[in-house]
């Protein structure tokens, strides 16, 4: 079997071709978690703590915490409220409030230090 001249010389061109080819792009990043329900999650995280539903970590400072100011006095208005309403408040009223105080804070820019 012989091998036409012009297959030998197209080949290792096309073997370059192949091999130099752009790599498949990369998956789109995902999108940004949403503030509010990232800021409701760590809430509803620390609330049960802060009410003695969870066993006390000795996360006393909101830095600690991973809060933001804000998001601390959010935090401790949604435990006074729910210690207010005592132990038979309803289940869905930590995770509705939480969102609904979350919401009212809005994006906070980062300022950075100091």
């Amino acid at each position: 079997m012989t091998i036409n001249p012009a297959v030998a010389r197209a080949a290792p061109l096309l073997l370059l071709a192949v091999s130099c080819a752009a790599p498949p792009a990369p998956a789109p990043a995902p999108p940004p978690p949403d503030p509010v329900e990232q800021c409701a999650s760590a809430l509803l995280y620390w609330a049960p703590q802060d009410l003695g539903e969870a066993p006390d970590q000795g996360f006393d400072d909101y830095q600690q915490r991973g809060l933001s100011t804000q998001q601390y006095t959010e935090l401790r208005a949604l435990v006074a409220e729910a210690a207010a309403l005592g132990p038979d408040r309803p289940a869905d009223f930590l995770p509705a409030r939480a969102r609904a105080l979350c919401a009212a804070l809005g994006p906070e820019p980062t300022r950075g230090y100091p």
